[in-house]
């Protein structure tokens, strides 16, 4: 699972400190309660209370007086601090949202593969699969010449006509591989092409030198 951005409750109560400031409620000069009695006003503790007091006077918005109390400054440092949460809000639901695609797009494409490698065994080696494209897999032998080479670096399809369109490594099956992926002993290639294709490949992957 993504971790999501969640509000800090020291910053919901500065927010609601803050709108009261904006509204008229609490005026500039005004002195608030002390620590208890909001947090009991709020509901929260007074280590709460105070981060949250602290971050309002970090933004101007109230002062804190040595022995004195906590007073409000500032409506539109207020304002401004308002404007910045909500501005930082949208920032944190759009990354939210961002999280809950990509758990989805990681799920989807886990599902894919997982139904793709499903069909090409029960198709069996050299079975074609004729719904929408032909295809076929051959194992990757000691004897191939490819080995530890890259993908991009292999010029299947200019001597085979065929395309990868997967691969299994290690027991993990990749659709649409990095181009920089190389193969090795015993990778299971998934080849787009006709019983012709899979003729050519495997003796290309045998013995390359066809001119």
């Amino acid at each position: 699972m993504s971790k999501s951005i969640k509000e800090a409750k020291y910053q919901e109560i500065a927010l609601r400190i803050a709108k009261r400031i904006n509204n008229g409620e609490l005026r500039v000069g005004e002195k608030l309660r002390g620590r208890s009695i909001l947090s009991s006003e709020y509901n929260v503790s007074s280590e709460t209370i105070r981060k949250a007091i602290r971050l309002l006077a970090n933004h101007g918005v109230v002062e804190v007086k040595e022995r004195s109390g906590i007073f409000v400054i500032s409506i539109a440092a207020a304002q401004a601090y308002i404007k910045k949460h909500l501005q930082e809000k949208r920032d944190k639901d759009l990354y939210n949202e961002i999280m809950v695609l990509f758990e989805q797009q990681k799920e989807t494409q886990k599902d894919i593969s997982d139904k793709v490698r499903k069909f090409a065994t029960i198709s069996g080696q050299r079975e074609f699969n004729h719904f929408p494209f032909q295809y076929f897999h051959i194992t990757i032998q000691a004897l191939c010449p490819y080995i530890n080479t890259s993908i991009k670096s292999i010029p299947l399809w200019e001597h085979t006509k065929g395309t990868i369109i997967a691969i299994e490594k290690d027991g993990n099956f990749i659709p649409s591989p990095n181009p920089n992926t190389k193969l090795s002993e015993n990778n299971i290639l998934y080849v787009l092409g006709d019983e012709n294709v899979y003729k050519n490949t495997l003796f290309f992957l045998t013995k390359p030198d066809l001119s």
